[in-house]
Parts: structure tokens; sequence; C-alpha cells
């Protein structure tokens, strides 16, 4: 971006749309000038956003997390073109080698933005320490109990900024303070411990959840789970 540019269309701003002009230097907002929309009028195109944060997507269009370099830039750039500034591509279940080069890749991705790629903030680890009685669409031969040598060395290696374990697995505790330890937002899913040991991952580390609700344990009567 130029130190100062403007862009003009239908700007969405905390009070409402403001159709005008927005200028920026050095990549900050200096000035939004124009007159604004009444209630009920409807916005036209072009439009001025917030762009959106992804931070759990696995591929698009023709990319997919396990192609290597090129095919995660391929799916980065797909969503930057629908409005995704920032993204962290995400991982799933794969041989361990397979998941060593996706996140190598994504580091590298994240050290060498590109023209018209979103901003890669690091890797979703999403597995292989999760719960074989809730897999989702993952492979359960390839699930992993709690392995915290191994979530260090990525840790240490890789970009990872998010990583979603099942705290109730073996060793799952002892993964996710590892990786809290290094940085990295822990979240629960792929999950079937109760609100008890749910309540026990947050203190130890955990900081969210992955697509709650779903490939989870519920809130079932007398029995609150994840959920």
């Amino acid at each position: 971006m130029n130190p100062s540019t403007s862009l003009e269309g239908s700007i969405l701003t905390p009070n409402g749309w403001v159709i005008g002009k927005l200028d920026l230097v050095d990549g900050i907002i200096s000035s939004i000038d124009g007159r604004i929309l009444v209630a009920g009028a409807v916005p036209k195109a072009p439009f001025v956003l917030p762009g959106f944060i992804d931070l759990h997507v696995h591929g698009g269009k023709s990319g997919d997390w396990r192609g290597g370099e090129e095919s995660i830039r391929t799916f980065v750039r797909y969503h930057a073109s629908h409005g995704t500034t920032a993204i962290a591509p995400t991982t799933t279940i794969g041989p361990v080698p397979v998941i060593e080069k996706s996140l190598s890749a994504i580091t590298s991705i994240a050290q060498t933005r590109r023209r018209g790629e979103a901003v890669v903030l690091g890797a979703h680890l999403e597995g292989p320490f999760v719960n074989p009685l809730k897999p989702g669409a993952m492979e359960v031969s390839l699930i992993l109990e709690g392995d915290v040598a191994l979530a260090r060395s990525w840790a240490d290696k890789f970009n990872i900024v998010i990583a979603t374990v099942a705290p109730e697995v073996p060793g799952g505790f002892d993964v996710i303070r590892a990786l809290a330890e290094r940085g990295c937002r822990v979240q629960i899913g792929h999950s079937i411990a109760s609100a008890r040991i749910s309540e026990e991952a947050v203190h130890s580390g955990c900081s969210g959840f992955t697509h709650l609700f779903n490939a989870m344990s519920q809130m079932e009567h007398r029995s609150p789970g994840v959920a």
C-alpha cells in the first residue's frame, strides 16, 4: 500500500454506512468523509469493509492443506479475493510427515507474503491429539494420543498460532500446557470431555473452542459437556 491512499464507496463504520471517501496514511485510517446513509436505505457497491479473519480453513478452490506451499498459497489467495485479510491455514489428520510438511509450508508462507495473499498468521493445528470418539471427518486410525514431545517439537520448529486438542485423551493436558507455554492459542475440540474436565483445561491453558457444539460432548441432562 502507498504511504497515502484513498478508497471510495459505501463505507461501513461503527455508526452505520457512510457514502463517501476513506483516507489512509501508512495503512491507518486518517479520515472518513461523506454522507451517512439514512436508515432503511440500501448501500451500493463498491463496499469498504473491515477484512475477515479466518482462523479455521483447510483449503479452497483447488488448494489443500496437504498439497505443499503452492497449493496452500492458492487457497490463501482465493480466500483473500473474497475479503479474508488474515488467515490461519489449518491442518487436520494425516501421517506425521504430511502434517510436518504442511506446518513447514505454512511457516514459510507466513514469512514471505506475496501479492494478492491474505496475511498468514501461522498454522492452526487441528489434531492429531483429539478423541477418536468424536472424529468428525478425520481418519480415526491416524488420531494420536497426546504426545508432548512431538507437540513441543512442532511448536519449536513451526509457527503454530492455534491448536485444537481434546484434553481428556491420554497426555492431552500435557500437550495443552506445552503449547500454551509457547504462546499458542489452544482450543478444545473433537472431544468428549465433561464440563469439569473442560474447566480444568481452561485453567491449564485452553482459551477457546473449535466449531462449538460440533464434534464435542453436548449439554445433556445432569451432564453438561464441552458445549
